[in-house]
């Protein structure tokens, strides 16, 4: 009975977590991690949003990743901006 009352409280938070991340991520992250660029219809947020509740650890690795190298790469744009007619050294 404990078992079944962990197994229980352990699926309950891992989809309660995966509905708020894939909520998320299909409202706000998923325009900035395709790669096509265009824009998403409702209907296929709807169809990704099961997959996203499910597999939330590996969405939210992804799109932080994504994220991430967003950041460093909007950084290195700025820095070949204000520094790229200069020779190095």
């Amino acid at each position: 009975m404990v078992v079944a009352s962990f197994v229980l409280s352990f699926a309950t938070v891992y989809l309660s977590l995966g509905c708020v991340v894939a909520l998320a991520f299909v409202v706000a992250g998923l325009d900035r991690t395709m790669s096509h660029g265009g824009p998403i219809s409702l209907g296929s947020r709807v169809i990704i949003w099961p997959a996203c509740v499910l597999l939330w650890p590996v969405v939210l690795c992804r799109w932080l990743v994504r994220a991430a190298l967003a950041t460093v790469f909007e950084i290195a744009d700025l820095i070949i901006a204000v520094h790229g007619d200069r020779e190095p050294g």
